[in-house]
């Protein structure tokens, strides 16, 4: 679950924050940021942690945003990220951008 948060940062971007677990072996260090930037270069960060599947990042950010997220994926180095796997799987480090898209559907109309 995310809940969004205004940064102090000076571009006023968004700061997603996930819900700190009650675990008293909930180690801080298994957390990383990852920036979502759109296509107007506005830039969100996300708190998240390496073992989240990409869809849960792209619903939390759309929850954000009030989009429907199955019209949006999400881009790391070129590749398209499927929502059924890992930020782990996709080698996706603390900083990293992802850039988001939107859907394209359809093909060659002859």
């Amino acid at each position: 679950m995310f809940y969004p948060m205004l940064s102090n940062n000076d571009d006023n971007s968004n700061l997603i924050d996930d819900i700190k677990s009650n675990n008293t072996q909930n180690n801080d260090n298994e957390h990383i940021y990852i920036n979502i930037k759109n296509s107007n270069g506005n830039i969100v960060k996300i708190r998240a942690k390496r073992k989240y599947k990409v869809g849960k990042i792209l619903s939390g950010y759309c929850d954000v945003k009030k989009v429907n997220p199955s019209e949006y994926r999400l881009i790391h180095d070129g590749e398209f990220l499927a929502e059924n796997q890992t930020l782990e799987n996709y080698n996706i480090k603390d900083q990293d951008i992802l850039t988001i898209v939107t859907q394209q559907t359809g093909g060659c109309h002859k």
